[in-house]
C-alpha cells in the first residue's frame, strides 16, 4: 500500500501546476486582492483599512520555452529564437511525460476596492476586469515551427498529422462584495471563513477546436493543407452566439 501511495504522489507532483501565479499575495498585509486566493483570509487582516486605487497584472506560462537568463530582455530573446538566432537564452522545455505542449495566458485590471476589519469580521468591495487565454494539444512538430519558424529545416517536406489542438478565450469584468469571520482564534491558531459574491459581466469569449490537421511545410512561403477538420465558437454582448464546422481536403 506504501508503495503505491508514494507512486500517486509521485504521479501528481509531476502533473501540478499550484499557485505560483500569486507569488506573496498570501499573507496578512494582503488587503483587498487577498480574497481572490482564499475568501477565508481576509479574516483577521493587520490594516484597519485597505484601499486600492488601481492595479494591473499579467501571468503567462508554457511548456515550450524557458528563459534561462535574467541579464537579457526576455522580448528580444524570444524575438531572436523565432528567427533562428538563438543565444541559449531562450531554451526548449522538454515533454516530460506529456505528449503536447500547452500555453496560458491571465491579465487583469483591477479598479477601485477597499477591505474594512471590523473586529472579528472583515468586509470589502471592489471591481475587477480580466481576460484569460489558453492553448493545449500543441504537437512536438507544431511547437518546433512555432519556435524556430516554417523554415526549420528537419521538418520541412514532411507531412504531418495533428488532432485535438484547442485554443480558447474570455473577457469578462467582476463586481465583488466578499465578507470573511474569525471564527476560533487561539496562539497561533486560527480558523476563519469567508465568502465572495460576485456578479460577472461578460465582454467576449471565442473557441478554436481542430480536431484533424494533416499538413506539409514545404518551404517558409508555402504550406499545404492535405486535410482539414476544426469547429469554432464565439460570443459577445450583441452576439448571443455562433458555431462554424468546417473540413476541406487539398491535394
Amino acid at each position: 500500500m506504501r508503495i503505491q501511495l508514494t507512486g500517486c504522489a509521485v504521479l501528481l507532483v509531476l502533473f501540478t501546476n499550484a499557485q505560483e501565479r500569486f507569488g506573496i499575495l498570501h499573507s496578512n498585509y494582503g488587503g483587498s486582492d487577498i480574497g481572490l486566493l482564499n475568501p477565508a483570509r481576509p479574516a483577521g487582516q493587520w490594516p484597519y483599512a485597505d484601499i486600492r486605487i488601481l492595479g494591473a497584472d499579467l501571468f503567462a506560462w508554457n511548456s515550450l520555452i524557458a528563459w534561462s537568463d535574467r541579464q537579457s530582455p526576455l522580448v528580444g530573446e524570444l524575438r531572436n529564437g523565432m528567427a533562428g538566432n538563438t543565444s541559449g537564452n531562450v531554451v526548449l522545455r522538454s515533454q516530460g511525460l506529456a505528449a503536447t505542449h500547452r500555453a496560458v495566458v491571465q491579465a487583469g485590471l483591477s479598479g477601485p476596492a477597499f477591505s474594512l476589519a471590523l473586529g472579528r469580521g472583515t468586509i470589502g468591495a471592489g471591481i475587477r476586469s480580466r481576460v484569460h487565454v489558453s492553448a493545449t494539444g500543441i504537437s512536438q512538430e507544431l511547437s518546433n515551427f512555432i519556435y524556430h519558424g516554417l523554415n526549420y529545416v528537419p521538418q520541412r517536406g514532411e507531412r504531418y498529422r495533428d488532432a485535438g489542438i484547442r485554443a480558447v478565450g474570455a473577457a469578462w469584468t467582476e463586481f465583488g462584495l466578499s465578507y470573511a469571520h474569525i471564527l476560533h482564534a487561539q496562539g497561533f491558531g486560527m480558523v476563519s471563513a469567508g465568502t465572495n459574491l460576485r456578479y460577472a459581466l461578460g465582454h467576449a469569449a471565442g473557441a478554436l477546436q481542430l480536431t484533424d490537421l494533416d499538413y506539409t511545410v514545404v518551404d517558409s512561403a508555402l504550406l499545404q493543407v492535405h486535410e482539414a477538420t476544426a469547429r469554432y465558437g464565439f460570443a459577445d454582448i450583441r452576439i448571443l452566439g455562433a458555431d462554424l464546422f468546417a473540413w476541406n481536403s487539398l491535394i
